[in-house]
């Protein structure tokens, strides 16, 4: 890889001729998005394209934002600042990435942080696959504790994985810019389950996807209800809305298996109907479990079975996903 060294922004750089963009949308994050900024000035890797949506905060997210970009914008790391009036990180990614000019892009989200080397990391692996779609990659989760631990991710491209684990999650990946537009970019519609419902959409296009297994390349915050497991049911219609979303995606795909993969995403309800059990929501609990039952057909057996790991999820089990999608198939 042609490459040269300078030192004219705070440390050596590796300079090339590839543009990576990174969209970070904010939404009142004043207090903690310098660190996520700096993690990004702090990379190795020039060019960037740093791309910083403000989406309607009401603290000073956007002075911060303006501050970063005048003490940081220059030729090789140029800092755009926008505003996004429609309230939702949909909207604003969308807002960044048609600013976006450059062959490949990623969005970041405003509280985690970047690890040194991830850029070039990821450039590196671009170099050696030039006709890849996705990068993906894995990251750590810190807890609201400070606590770190390695994001289970299972390195394919397969429509399960990101099913049932979401290995297209926000901050793990990079994707052709051309390729995300042709996929429909962000679902504007929907306010939870977004990347979830986006990997599955880029998957279903089938692209040429690559892996970085080693190290994780960022720090992804963990919210308190994604420790918990609570949350969920104050979101009812948000999370149905999602599933019904993917789903369909699926069904509009040439996909060979699309109705096996149709019937995993619809089984999303029954998992979703142990986790308001978990919450003491036991009406929307037989509504998600009513809705399951609807979309999906499926033997007395394979019923009871579904009923067995609703409670078992409900009672605290993590691993209710991976075992519905050996049940649902």
């Amino acid at each position: 890889m042609k490459s040269r060294f300078a030192g004219n922004i705070g440390e050596n750089r590796l300079l090339c001729d590839m543009e990576m963009t990174i969209i970070i949308p904010v939404y009142n994050r004043a207090a903690v998005v310098e660190k996520t900024l700096l993690s990004v000035f702090r990379q190795s890797y020039r060019p960037l394209h740093l791309i910083l949506v403000d989406n309607c905060s009401t603290d000073d997210s956007l002075v911060v934002l303006k501050s970063f970009q005048e003490r940081y914008d220059s030729s090789v790391l140029r800092v755009t600042v926008c505003e996004e009036p429609v309230l939702g990180a949909p909207f604003a990614r969308n807002a960044g990435l048609r600013r976006a000019t450059s062959e490949w892009v990623m969005f970041f989200d405003s509280d985690d942080e970047m690890c040194p080397g991830e850029i070039a990391r990821i450039v590196q692996t671009i170099r050696e696959g030039p006709s890849l779609d996705i990068v993906g990659f894995p990251v750590w989760l810190r807890s609201p504790a400070g606590r770190l631990r390695r994001k289970r991710t299972s390195f394919t491209g397969k429509m399960k994985a990101q099913i049932f684990h979401s290995v297209l999650s926000t901050s793990c990946f990079a994707v052709r810019r051309t390729y995300l537009v042709a996929a429909g970019g962000w679902n504007e519609s929907l306010s939870r389950w977004q990347d979830w419902e986006l990997g599955i959409r880029l998957l279903s296009h089938v692209p040429r996807i690559a892996w970085i297994k080693r190290p994780p390349l960022a720090v992804v915050q963990e919210s308190a209800d994604s420790i918990t497991g609570n949350g969920y049911a104050r979101s009812h219609a948000a999370l149905v809305q999602a599933i019904d979303a993917a789903a369909s995606s699926i069904q509009a795909s040439n996909l060979p298996d699309k109705e096996r993969l149709s019937r995993c995403v619809y089984s999303r309800l029954a998992e979703l109907s142990g986790l308001y059990l978990r919450e003491d929501a036991p009406d929307l609990s037989q509504e998600a479990w009513s809705l399951f039952l609807q979309r999906v057909e499926l033997s007395a057996g394979r019923q009871m079975l579904c009923r067995r790991i609703r409670r078992y999820i409900a009672c605290g089990g993590r691993l209710g996903g991976r075992i519905l999608s050996l049940v649902v198939r």
